[in-house]
């Protein structure tokens, strides 16, 4: 019987015994070394050392312990990617690396990704979960369309589109002169730890308008790599942020939790919730807020979602500067859940931004949160002296200066978005 040729088999040492242990020791000690040095690299880099020999390219791609490695490292060095509008259908992707020195925080742009045909009308972006990005597609006039990629930002590896048939399905099942309109309202990507599987969850919004207007929420879900949509029948108790622009989900640990509509209230009267989705069971279930932290910010500010440390935090608003994080520890079950709850810190802004309306928090790796200060709700550029790093330890503070922009990219100052991510190694599809 032949044997199966392995692509990942280990290169042998010409001219020695291929049955000296001694031999097969050394190339197990020389393969650890390699990827001991190469998990720790930028992908940049790890792309163009693909071509050195068959083992070492197998190794990047294929090799699912260097992969998972050369993650569990990236997520200690943050980057920043900056979204650049190119044209009216295409955008610019700058991505640079975070880098902390003492005191000092910096970001140099290493990668540029043009506008290209593959990256047309894909906006906005649904957070980043272990490098891969949910891209959504606009269509022609709206967002309704339920077309995605997933796309690796650092490999620079794209799906081809990933469309829902569940508006063409509805028509069809609707008889009669009134016909009902089903829109997508809320979309999120989350990553199952116990399986290893990226997931896509869509929100729909069907609006039936007989005898009477009634809205119905639709949920749909997507393994990554499968790409075929299935229904979620049990649906939240509470209503979901119905706002695609909202940046309502935040992923944490197998979870994303969701903002709800109750949230968006000016004024508190009891106890509310948000919604956690378990990547996993695809389960939803409800997280009371209790009302000292809803009542401790200003009425004019809603309330945010954050990662910090691997929990899922709230930032509430208490005047035009000061931030307050509260962190919910789930594992925290005997207790009630008033106790979930915790302070976790005061954050102060400078005061030079202003009293601005728009703020935007990001996770940047273990006791860091990046701020990203806007000027107004629809005035969220980037630019220098608009991005600080908050460090959660010392609460020590520090302006990011953005360097390394190409020429290439002249209209930086009307960049107008941000996010962290980390470098990654895994596959799209």
């Amino acid at each position: 019987m032949a044997h199966e040729h392995d692509p990942c088999e280990k290169q042998k040492v010409a001219g020695i015994d291929d049955d000296s242990s001694e031999t097969n020791g050394n190339i197990l000690c020389q393969d650890m070394i390699a990827s001991e040095i190469l998990s720790r690299l930028r992908v940049k880099s790890l792309m163009r050392f693909k071509c050195v020999c068959k083992h070492w390219k197998c190794l990047i791609e294929q090799d699912k312990h260097f992969i998972d490695l050369h993650l569990t490292r990236s997520k200690t060095q943050p980057s920043l990617l900056i979204n650049v509008p190119h044209n009216v259908a295409r955008n610019n992707f700058l991505a640079a690396d975070l880098l902390f020195e003492g005191k000092t925080v910096s970001a140099a742009v290493h990668t540029v990704v043009e506008g290209a045909e593959k990256f047309a009308n894909l906006f906005p972006v649904s957070g980043i979960v272990n490098g891969l990005i949910c891209l959504l597609s606009k269509g022609t006039t709206n967002y309704s369309k339920g077309t995605i990629r997933i796309w690796n930002v650092s490999t620079q590896e794209v799906t081809p589109p990933i469309e829902s048939t569940l508006q063409s399905r509805l028509l069809q099942e609707v008889k009669g002169p009134y016909r009902s309109t089903c829109s997508l309202v809320n979309y999120a990507m989350g990553f199952s730890p116990a399986t290893k599987e990226h997931k896509v969850i869509f929100m729909w919004q069907q609006v039936d308008p007989s005898p009477r207007y009634k809205f119905n929420y639709i949920y749909e879900v997507l393994t990554v790599g499968d790409n075929k949509w299935r229904r979620i029948h049990e649906v939240p108790q509470y209503s979901i942020v119905d706002y695609i622009f909202s940046g309502a989900a935040v992923y944490v640990n197998g979870v994303l939790y969701f903002k709800t509509n109750m949230l968006m209230e000016k004024t508190h009267n009891s106890d509310k919730f948000i919604v956690a989705f378990d990547v996993d069971t695809e389960k939803f279930r409800s997280i009371r807020i209790p009302l000292f932290i809803l009542n401790s910010g200003h009425k004019d500010y809603r309330i945010e979602l954050l990662e910090v440390n691997c929990c899922i935090a709230l930032v509430t608003r208490n005047s035009g500067h000061t931030f307050k994080l509260w962190l919910y520890d789930k594992e925290n079950r005997g207790a009630s859940y008033l106790q979930n709850w915790c302070e976790a810190i005061t954050i102060k802004l400078p005061d030079y931004w202003g009293r601005a309306h728009y703020h935007k928090f990001y996770s940047a790796g273990t006791d860091r949160i990046i701020s990203h200060y806007c000027p107004g709700s629809y005035n969220n550029k980037v630019k220098n002296g608009s991005l600080h790093c908050f460090n959660l330890k010392n609460k020590a503070q520090e302006n990011i200066q953005v360097s390394g922009i190409p020429k290439s990219v002249a209209n930086f100052s009307s960049a107008i978005g941000v996010t962290t991510y980390v470098e990654s190694l895994l596959r799209v599809n």
